[in-house]
């Protein structure tokens, strides 16, 4: 039944896992990984952001600028510093002069300029108009669906004269998480029937010529498209990233070779006119670096990628994982179940942050953390709650037999062998009354017992004292061992001690009482012996047998105590030859020994 909880507990610890999403474990994880995919050698496209900053505005002007002004800037761009394409990073949903509203927008019309949109997608609120976009029927070939995309319920479009143009613009949406940081962006979203590429994939759009023939274009994307947002490739330092005033562009000072052939990118930097936001690489990062980014994602195939079946993929390691569990956990002692954990997870974490870095897979590592944080902390409390049964169970067993330092000392170590028994060897001792039967059928019943309770009260200190393992007491007798369930390099000495401490005890407060001792050294089987109604840590075998037989000869000698030739060997203490004995079921003769006065 215990394996039975402890299995299902596994599986709702898994199920449980898998289904935690706390987002603040996820940013955390994924942005660790972020910088270590940085690197100065992925920055590959020749992009520039002209910046609309102090010095800008200080010179021409507080923002918005006359349409005339950016007619200017595009037109130096394009024509004297010959920009391969202009990207901008401004919304301009007002309508401005006519004249100059439509110049700007015949300009745009026939440069290679993208504008940008801004899409509402929880309130039906509207600035400005919509230009044209790609219609879905053009992009369902190619395997795209508005299903897979936001929907716009409003937006922020672009001034009248450059919405009746065919040229496309790019949205500008982003996606913010719960700690303020952008991580993904939607890579289109749907409006009026018509998807609305974010804003550097519209520049590349136009560039590429899609509409003649989308090929070119569609090698940009990302591989998989079936998401909603896809992550931004913060791949390079954003100091990598080429920046010029704008007003370095109308003074004409800005150098050509760095805008020759580029890809330029118009934005606002100055304070209270330009966005600034929080990434995993910045805490405060313009907005128009993100489209630097993926500008260079795009171009160079940096994407960062979702396995599409990450969540069935992952639901399948944690069923191998939990049945691994259930498997072996049982069978593995404590350190090593929680060193392959360690092992395991450090494996699977090593192996998650080379694929982002190496390959660009990004999968969401924090149900694996849920998981073994999980089993881990169920496994403590399962193994402690084992071990303080165990310790309970053998306090209980040995509180009365052996000494508190000796108990100590079992619980504390491994408790296996004394439920499954072994071959050890030990020191048996037997203590008998002599004359106890006469004694017993002359005394008053409620006398003899508090007699024997004197007896053994006086003798049992003795034998814990000397780290002996009291066995049982018999009628007038005590049985007791030394070297189980601790072995003892002294167990003869010890017991020996204890003989003539109780011969000395025995005749100060006992003096009319006769008894005997008999110790014998030799291997024995010990071990928790009985049933599952009752039993208890006892020692079996002929070294017990000839223990209580030697006993019996101190009737027959002038000796209370009387020992073995291998316990008079190992005592260490001055012993005399008494006598060879055949004992009863022995063929050999016994050498008995006792210890000197």
């Amino acid at each position: 039944m215990r394996g039975l909880k402890n299995n299902l507990v596994l599986i709702g610890l898994a199920i449980l896992a898998f289904s935690i999403q706390l987002p603040t474990l996820q940013q955390n994880l994924y942005d660790f990984k972020v910088p270590l995919r940085s690197n100065e050698s992925h920055f590959t496209t020749p992009i520039v952001i002209v910046a609309i900053d102090e010095t800008s505005l200080q010179n021409q002007g507080h923002w918005p600028w006359p349409r005339e002004r950016l007619t200017v800037l595009l037109k130096t761009l394009l024509d004297e510093y010959q920009a391969t394409a202009v990207g901008l990073h401004l919304l301009l949903p007002e309508n401005g002069q006519m004249q100059q509203d439509k110049i700007l927008a015949d300009l745009i019309n026939r440069k290679p300029i993208t504008t940008s949109l801004a899409f509402n997608l929880n309130d039906r609120l509207y600035s400005g108009y919509l230009n044209q976009g790609i219609p879905v029927s053009e992009m369902s070939p190619l395997g795209f669906s508005p299903a897979l995309f936001p929907q716009a319920k409003g937006w922020v479009g672009v001034f009248h004269d450059l919405a009746t143009t065919p040229r496309l613009s790019g949205h500008l949406n982003a996606n913010i998480d719960s700690d303020g940081k952008i991580r993904r962006i939607p890579l289109f979203i749907e409006a009026q029937n018509m998807l609305y590429p974010q804003m550097t994939l519209a520049m590349l759009y136009e560039l590429l010529d899609a509409k003649q023939d989308p090929t070119a274009w569609t090698a940009t994307l990302p591989k998989h498209l079936a998401v909603k947002s896809t992550l931004i490739p913060y791949d390079f330092p954003n100091e990598l990233i080429p920046v010029i005033s704008a007003q370095a562009i109308f003074a004409k000072t800005a150098p050509p070779s760095l805008l020759e052939n580029s890809l330029v990118l118009i934005g606002a930097t100055a304070a209270g006119v330009g966005d600034v936001v929080a990434t995993p690489m910045a805490n405060q990062l313009p907005s128009v670096y993100l489209q630097a980014y993926l500008l260079n994602a795009a171009l160079g195939q940096r994407w960062l990628i979702t396995p599409p079946l990450e969540r069935e993929l992952t639901a399948l390691g944690f069923v191998v994982w939990t049945l691994l569990l259930i498997l072996v956990a049982q069978h593995l002692r404590t350190f090593v179940l929680f060193g392959l954990m360690i092992f395991t997870l450090s494996v699977l974490w090593i192996s998650n942050v080379w694929q982002f870095v190496s390959l660009g897979v990004h999968w969401d590592f924090s149900p694996w953390f849920w998981l073994f944080s999980g089993h881990f902390i169920w496994l403590v409390y399962q193994r402690y709650q084992f071990h303080a049964q165990r310790s309970k169970t053998i306090e209980q067993m040995f509180k009365s037999y052996v000494p508190p330092t000796v108990l100590h000392k079992l619980i504390a170590g491994q408790f296996e062998h004394l439920e499954q028994g072994e071959r050890r060897k030990i020191t048996v001792m037997f203590v008998d009354l002599v004359a106890f039967t006469q004694l017993a059928e002359n005394s008053d019943p409620r006398e003899l017992t508090q007699l024997t309770r004197s007896i053994f009260n006086t003798l049992t200190p003795v034998i814990l004292s000397h780290q002996g393992t009291i066995d049982k007491y018999m009628g007038d007798s005590i049985m007791a061992f030394w070297g189980a369930p601790l072995a003892d390099d002294n167990q003869a000495h010890n017991a020996a001690l204890s003989a003539l401490e109780m011969r000395r005890l025995m005749h100060e407060k006992f003096p009319n009482l006769g008894f005997g001792i008999g110790i014998h050294t030799g291997e024995a089987i010990v071990g928790n012996v009985g049933s599952d109604f009752r039993h208890a840590y006892s020692a079996l075998g002929d070294t017990v047998n000839i223990a209580a037989r030697i006993e019996r000869q101190t009737r027959r000698y002038p000796h209370s105590i009387l020992l073995s030739k291998q316990t008079a060997l190992e005592s260490g203490l001055l012993t005399e030859w008494v006598d060879e004995c055949q004992l009863k079921g022995k063929q050999q003769c016994v050498s008995l020994y006792t210890l000197a006065s």
